[in-house]
């Protein structure tokens, strides 16, 4: 079966959640954050990160490769916990956007977007369920917003068709989910 599916939103949406639960209801692999794998990897944190411009540059810059190298390498059908909002990130907290635009990587990865067995989902933020993770401590709704609003600049800027998914509750969520896995299946 050849289907990805993107879950693109701002941090603490729920899209880790609702990837986690895709994965074990369809079997499907699952692509994950690769911003909390390469602090992992460089055992720190995003604060200390975005402390210094230089290494924030090159953390985004890893985010995208990790992110492109996972989507290489995984087996179809997969989730990913992360897309095109990467380059959402990339505008908030870097000067590196011409950089990053004229990659072959960004070239690589917004093509995963366009194609007939990919769905984009973007989840919205819901301000009742914005909640802090391990690696976000401290979080700013308006953060959150600005995030969001970027993302659905870039799908809109891409091209990119996108289902948007808003409601507040989890359970319409995976419902909704599931529903467009099954049209896809049929």
């Amino acid at each position: 079966m050849n289907m990805k599916i993107y879950l693109v939103g701002a941090h603490s949406t729920g899209k880790t959640t609702i990837a986690n639960h895709i994965a074990r209801r369809y079997g499907f692999n699952k692509i994950n954050e690769t911003a909390r794998q390469v602090l992992r990897e460089w055992g720190t944190t995003l604060e200390e990160v975005r402390s210094d411009l230089e290494r924030v540059k090159k953390f985004q810059k890893e985010v995208l490769k990790k992110q492109v190298e996972a989507e290489r390498k995984t087996k179809e059908p997969y989730i990913s916990d992360r897309g095109i909002d990467i380059l959402a990130y990339c505008a908030m907290y870097t000067d590196i956007q011409s950089d990053i635009l004229e990659s072959d990587l960004l070239e690589e990865h917004i093509k995963r977007h366009h194609k007939k067995d990919t769905t984009v989902v973007f989840v919205r933020p819901i301000e009742d369920l914005i909640k802090e993770d391990e690696v976000r401590t401290e979080l700013s709704t308006k953060n959150i917003y600005q995030i969001d609003g970027m993302i659905k600049y870039i799908l809109e800027s891409y091209d990119i068709d996108y289902v948007s998914l808003e409601s507040k509750h989890l359970n319409e969520r995976i419902r909704t989910m599931e529903t467009l896995i099954s049209h896809q299946l049929s």
